[in-house]
């Protein structure tokens, strides 16, 4: 499908929506997360299958197909608050533990050394 065939619906979209979708990074700039951004603002708005279309439209590179459903389902997911997660996104990475942050420091058998501010 063709960016004309969506461009009223894009017209009336939010227009930190549009801006994101009009601005996909180049290959190796952040095209993945763009993606799943991109898909989840839009699962208000359209259907899974249009959602693809309009991404698979707007994305800076080819071979983005799975990468592209992946992220549509799982924005679809989140958007009707399923795996946890509702409006709050799941946490990347877990809580940090500073007692055993703590203890691996004081065990470490090295020891960092200031010189003229850097250490080495």
């Amino acid at each position: 499908m063709e960016i004309s065939d969506y461009e009223v619906a894009i017209a009336e979209l939010p227009k930190q929506t549009q801006d994101r979708l009009k601005n996909c990074p180049s290959p190796g700039q952040g095209v993945n997360p763009w993606i799943f951004s991109t898909a989840l603002s839009l699962t208000s708005y359209f259907e899974d299958d249009d959602i693809i279309e309009i991404l698979e439209a707007f994305v800076s590179c080819d071979g983005r197909e799975r990468e592209i459903l992946r992220a549509v389902v799982r924005a679809r997911e989140i958007a009707n608050g399923e795996e946890g997660g509702g409006s709050l996104l799941r946490a990347l990475w877990p809580v940090v533990d500073y007692t055993m942050v703590h203890k691996t420091v004081i065990d470490c058998p090295f020891r960092l050394k200031a010189s003229g501010g850097f250490l080495l």
